[in-house]
């Protein structure tokens, strides 16, 4: 067909990246689909073994904020970031009035604007894969930069071994061939470890899972588990109890962690700044 445009991988750039997220700020069932609303808590009682909940947090790529809202009600003093300014002023609106909300702003890759040593904790979630390739390195330094020494944490998650062009959906208008939610990058625990180590961080945990594993805890929801969750949580009332005695305090080697990790969708970084690098 003489009118039939050719085909072409879609170029993104910062106006193309920001229209995008504009675009999914104001579809309701894509909100819906958000990595952070749909597992954020499972996200958070993670952390929670892991990190200590107090201090100045950063979410870089915010969203709507429903992390932000896990981390507020953690007691953390909140910022953040994203590429939508749709989303922005949403979230601005959203925690308005909070006594620890600090507010958010948009950030297209070039340097943060806060001062050095700021953060205690700084997520960024499935976010990574958004950024142009050209300006990750940046990002990541400045993420380091911006992290306090020996106690700041960054934690990282992006989606696991994803086959990028698999998903792949062509616009019969233009003929631009592009990823349906825009990722640029695919990662590997050893991709995503050595990518983030080569930036002047130490791992501390890198890992696949399923963060919907983490969502319940406790006797959360019991009524309505069935057998099988039952038997699941039993298990990890009796792990848990056996991580106190053998080894307290240590999670990234608890039983209870070890057995939700190593597959899953998901895959996080969780580190600290190397400070043998300058």
């Amino acid at each position: 067909m003489e009118n039939t445009p050719r085909w072409h991988n879609l170029v993104w750039d910062d106006e193309k990246i920001g229209r995008f997220w504009n675009f999914v700020s104001e579809r309701e069932p894509w909100r819906n689909e958000f990595f952070s609303k749909q597992v954020g808590a499972g996200v958070m009682n993670l952390l929670k073994d892991l990190v200590p909940m107090k201090g100045d947090a950063l979410d870089y790529g915010c969203g709507s904020g429903d992390m932000l809202q896990h981390l507020l009600a953690a007691g953390m003093r909140c910022e953040g970031i994203d590429f939508s300014a749709n989303n922005v002023e949403a979230v601005n609106r959203r925690f308005q009035g909070h006594r620890d909300w600090k507010g958010a702003s948009t950030h297209s890759g070039v340097n943060l604007t806060y001062p050095d040593a700021h953060f205690d904790l700084v997520t960024c979630l499935e976010t990574l894969e958004h950024v142009l390739p050209e300006k990750v390195p940046t990002l990541i330094a400045d993420l380091r930069r911006v992290l306090k020494p020996k106690t700041g944490v960054l934690f990282v998650t992006v989606p696991h071994s994803e086959k990028l062009v698999d998903k792949n959906v062509y616009c019969p208008e233009c003929g631009s061939v592009f990823h349906p939610y825009q990722h640029l990058c695919s990662f590997t625990v050893d991709s995503l470890e050595k990518l983030i180590a080569g930036f002047g961080f130490r791992t501390l945990l890198c890992d696949k899972t399923n963060f919907a594993v983490f969502q319940r805890k406790g006797f959360a929801g019991i009524l309505d588990w069935s057998l099988r969750e039952t038997y699941r949580w039993l298990w990890w009332v009796g792990a848990t109890l056996m991580d106190a005695v053998c080894s307290p305090g240590t999670p990234p080697g608890g039983r209870v962690l070890r057995q939700r990790l190593g597959s899953g969708i998901h895959l996080f970084w969780l580190g600290t700044r190397d400070e043998r690098i300058t």
